[in-house]
């Protein structure tokens, strides 16, 4: 997914027990790409420019990634 949007670590990789989280930029806009035991995936707008690539993401993995088949 990085580089389908041409980001770059902008951050120290930080995983713990429970989470890992990354800053990410495209030269424009800056992102958080996290998971966690509670949330599962995230993508967090870290400036208000960064909101449409955080669209633009979610767009990209709601296409790539199948819906959870209901039980």
């Amino acid at each position: 997914m990085a580089d389908h949007f041409s980001l770059r670590s902008s951050s120290e990789l930080i995983v713990g027990p429970d989470q890992v989280f990354q800053d990410f930029s495209d030269g424009a806009a800056l992102v958080e790409l996290a998971w966690d035991n509670w949330l599962c995936f995230t993508v967090t707008a870290k400036e208000p420019s960064a909101e449409s690539l955080v669209h633009r993401i979610a767009t990209f993995l709601s296409e790539v990634i199948p819906p959870k088949m209901e039980q």
